[in-house]
């Protein structure tokens, strides 16, 4: 147990020290223990509201059970006799396990300094019997409640003479009291009502004064200080401390912040109990120990900045909001008072309910209003994408980049740019610190000598990497939330897997994954240009949505726009071709059963549009506005399952500023972020490298910037048509159109070129029609063909008729009505060279 922690244990047992020195006590009142003090009518007790304390009315000495020990026992307050005499004396009366060990000078120092701050706090906080005392005059001049008074701290000194006896009474040589400063004449004076300033654990480490007799001067008035701060100390650091936060913090969240101790006071008092002051006009963020690691380390990041109404405090504001801005942790908001100097004054004007309605505006709102009326856009734009970055709010951020384009003028597309280079740069920035390092170390062991400097600058850089590493955001918290997820997950391992989005009649896909997984799921479709891929995605979408009646798609296209993506959709239903649906007015209209059926498909969109969201290149090109999509249809159909289709990957825009290595490697960091992050599948097209033999099937290696794709995706399917490299090739099959005519068709080949859903690593041949965007399955029979080159027959792939693919059977023959006019046959060629197979 450490020292300190002992000491807190033993200033608790002093109820249960005076009934083992067998005082006399009587309706809680006993005798002074001084021997100075002849105590006939006891007037001596446990001080109520601070039970560490006792305190006599007669003589006016306070203390503790240490000071009690010396007094009574002749136990020694100085150490080292303290720590090796006293503690362990006090230690084994109440049975606490306690080793006397040696201690250095500045560990002495620091318990030595605690303990005397702690009389020094009691001896300010003794609030006497007699009503005409200093410290009733200074709460009634301020109007503060003496019970709010007590709880925060908040008393004085008749004057530095008494304060000084009381102190020496205690055991504290004059001469410590100075040092320890202590003996401040400009704090422990008549004149100041004084806080009490405790750490975030309640121990005293500080004193701030207000003079009682301050008055605003005029120009050529000598100034004199409004406030005195204790001097940083070993045990103080005015710039480290939250004043109240050990009483706020079980109240908050929110946490309201101040600057003055009596505006905290004061909105103490009038209820609004989870309010810390900083005591000065803005927040610190210079080290490990700044108002901002302290927030962190306890978790409290929903903040409300409530400063003076001066042009100290706004500027002190600004500070705040630009240290606040670097993390996306905080949800920080500005309360703004008007009509008054400060919290203290407000309330005190207008009352407490009028303080709760005033308006609480997000640092962005907050920002954007104090722009003078002749800033131009550009100007008002570029400082303020830094504040919609920083909102972790993806709706949040489409609302503000709204805003900032209706005021400024400039684009929402160009605002949305920025901000996501902006974001992207932040993200990354511990990336490339990391990098850089590496790089530098690897440097460094080149110049090296001799072994013995290649392990000396091997463990430089191990203890700046362990430096680095900062553990302060870490709590029980998620230690518990962790324990959580393992108990989740032991349920699920229990019971029946949830099985995947079924697939329809993509029945072999559905049998190889289980179907698409619901869950988690980093996927990539990759292959050459225009063979087929988003054919694909909207095929296997289509199906999907058929046949899950809990799934809601989201199609990010950023290839094409809206108006080319909607009638491929319409073409899987009805079985029209693109090209006709696209321009239905003039090669529709004059033929009732295509117009039939075009009203029929548009009525069915419609119908799938709750669940089918398309978004092209003018709703967003980045992974922030993918994001939000995902966000806000979670939020507004939590009922719903999403499946996430992007096409195309490499097209995304963020990280624009970086290498193209770089910028990928963050996009696709970002996408296994989100999915992670919500707990959904996201499926990507990738790009493939400039091959030097299209012919060949491609490979895992020929993705484009493949190294952190492959990393990090679960699935990655490779596409291959041998028709768009060689029209002539019999890897094909044959169609009739409306006229009877055989039409060549390719044969398209989905690879599994890596699976981390199943433990399948084959190839499923897929019959695809470009004019209606439309793939199917081949037949069994189709696939001996195909792998025997019509000649040798192979095994089969054998799929089990399920529930899913039974009904999916008794979908297509209802659909099939609407494709008469199309009578597909099975026709099919084989692959002259299947030995690449």
């Amino acid at each position: 147990m450490q020292n300190d922690e002992v000491i807190e244990l033993l200033y608790d047992k002093l109820s249960a020290y005076i009934d083992y020195l067998k005082i006399d006590v009587h309706n809680g009142k006993f005798k002074c223990p001084r021997k100075e003090h002849v105590d006939s009518d006891p007037s001596c007790s446990i001080v109520p509201h601070n039970p560490v304390i006792w305190h006599c009315f007669g003589c006016l000495t306070s203390g503790n059970i240490f000071t009690l020990a010396n007094i009574i026992e002749g136990l020694p307050l100085d150490p080292p006799d303290f720590w090796n005499i006293t503690v362990p004396h006090l230690c084994k009366i109440f049975e606490i396990p306690y080793e006397p060990k040696e201690l250095d000078d500045n560990t002495k120092e620091k318990y030595q300094r605690l303990r005397a701050y702690k009389d020094a706090a009691s001896i300010v906080c003794s609030y006497p019997e007699n009503p005409e005392a200093l410290i009733y005059k200074y709460l009634e001049k301020r109007n503060w409640n003496i019970k709010t008074a007590k709880l925060l701290g908040i008393g004085c000194v008749e004057s530095i003479d008494d304060y000084l006896k009381q102190m020496e009474r205690l055991g504290w040589k004059k001469d410590y009291l100075m040092v320890s400063e202590l003996l401040n004449k400009n704090i422990f004076n008549k004149n100041n009502l004084i806080f009490v300033v405790t750490d975030d654990k309640n121990k005293p480490i500080g004193f701030a004064a207000r003079n009682m007799n301050w008055k605003k001067l005029g120009k050529n008035d000598t100034p004199s200080p409004k406030y005195i701060n204790s001097q940083n100390s070993i045990i103080y650091t005015k710039g480290n401390i939250l004043y109240n936060l050990y009483n706020a913090k079980p109240f908050a969240p929110p946490l309201w912040i101040v600057e003055g101790y009596g505006d905290c006071a004061k909105m103490y008092e009038c209820g609004i109990t989870n309010v810390v002051a900083i005591g000065s006009t803005a927040l610190t963020d210079h080290n490990s120990y700044s108002h901002i690691e302290l927030l962190k380390r306890h978790g409290i990041n929903d903040i409300i900045l409530t400063f003076d109404n001066d042009d100290g405090g706004q500027a002190g504001l600004e500070r705040s909001l630009e240290i606040l801005n670097e993390y996306k942790s905080f949800n920080v908001r500005i309360c703004c008072i008007s009509g008054a100097k400060d919290p203290d004054e407000f309330i005190t004007k207008h009352g407490i309910e009028k303080f709760k309605e005033l308006t609480l505006l997000k640092p962005f709102n907050y920002k954007l209003s104090r722009f003078p009326f002749d800033t131009s856009g550009a100007e008002i734009s570029k400082k303020m994408v830094k504040y919609i970055s920083a909102e972790h709010s993806i709706i949040d951020q489409h609302d503000m980049i709204t805003i900032l384009a209706q005021k400024t003028g400039i684009p929402y597309t160009i605002i949305e740019k920025e901000v996501g280079i902006l974001s992207g740069a932040k993200d990354f920035q511990k990336h490339k610190e990391f990098i850089e390092e590496q790089e530098k170390g690897i440097r460094e062991l080149r110049k090296c000598k001799n072994m013995m400097e290649w392990c000396q600058i091997l463990e430089l850089r191990h203890k700046e990497a362990q430096n680095r590493i900062d553990t302060s955001e870490y709590t029980d918290a998620d230690l518990e939330q962790y324990k959580q997820r393992l108990i989740k997950l032991k349920n699920e391992f229990s019971t029946n897997k949830e099985p995947g989005f079924s697939c329809g009649k993509f029945r072999k896909i559905q049998y190889h994954l289980d179907g698409i997984p619901k869950r988690a799921s980093y996927m990539g479709l990759a292959g050459l240009s225009n063979i087929g891929k988003t054919s694909f995605l909207r095929s296997l979408s289509w199906e999907m949505l058929h046949n899950n009646s809990d799934i809601l798609i989201i199609f990010m296209s950023i290839d094409d726009p809206l108006q080319k993506i909607i009638p491929a959709y319409m073409s899987l239903y009805t079985g029209l071709e693109i090209s006709e649906i696209s321009k239905a007015r003039k090669r529709i209209w004059d033929n009732e059963q295509k117009k039939d059926l075009f009203i029929k498909g548009w009525k069915k969109f419609e119908e799938l549009s709750d669940r089918l969201i398309v978004k092209d290149i003018s709703d967003g090109m980045t992974t922030i506005a993918l994001e939000k999509y995902i966000k806000y249809y979670m939020k507004t159909y939590p009922d719903k399952k999403l499946f996430v289709m992007v096409d195309n990957f490499h097209k995304l825009a963020d990280f624009s500023e970086m290498n193209d290595k770089s910028k990928f490697t963050a996009i696709s960091s970002r996408i296994k972020e989100i999915s992670i992050k919500y707990d959904i599948p996201i499926l990507c097209v990738f790009e493939l490298r400039k091959l030097a033999d299209y012919s060949r099937t491609p490979t895992l290696q020929d993705v484009k910037e493949t190294v952190s794709i492959e990393y990090d995706c679960d699935l990655i399917w490779l596409m291959h048509q041998e028709m768009h490299i060689q029209p002539s090739t019999n890897r094909a099959w044959y169609m009739k159109d409306e006229n009877g005519n055989s039409v060549k068709m390719p044969v398209v080949d989905l690879f599994f070129a890596k699976n981390k859903e199943s433990d399948f690593k084959g190839c499923i041949p897929l019959k695809f029609k470009p004019n209606v965007s439309r793939f199917d399955e081949t037949t069994p029979e189709e696939d001996d063909i195909l792998e025997g080159g019509g000649n040798k027959k192979s095994k089969s792939i054998k799929v089990p008729m399920d529930n899913i693919a039974i009904e999916v059977e008794k979908t297509k023959e209802t659909m099939q009505k609407n494709f008469d006019f199309m009578n597909n046959s099975n026709e099919i060629k084989p692959r002259k060279d299947t030995s690449a197979w």
